[in-house]
């Protein structure tokens, strides 16, 4: 909770994804290996964007409002 979730995964389209003639520049363009995938929202981000699903992306070098998290096998 709180921040972003990094995702090693670039950002790719969902299956069936195909951009709107009007708004083909608004996620399309971002399908290109340099963004990588962030789930879940942060403390500044809408109620709609705090699901644990929720998808977004930054390039690798945005650090603001993200975090990790660190998992063992027991």
């Amino acid at each position: 909770g709180n921040v972003w979730e990094w995702l090693s995964d670039n950002l790719n389209p969902l299956s069936g994804y195909e951009p709107h003639f009007l708004y083909e520049d608004n996620s399309a363009i971002f399908f290109d290996t340099q963004h990588q995938m962030m789930l879940g929202g942060c403390w500044i981000t809408n109620g709609t964007e705090a699901l644990k699903y929720y998808r977004n992306w930054f390039r690798p070098n945005f650090y603001q409002h993200v975090g990790f998290r660190i998992v063992q096998d027991i």
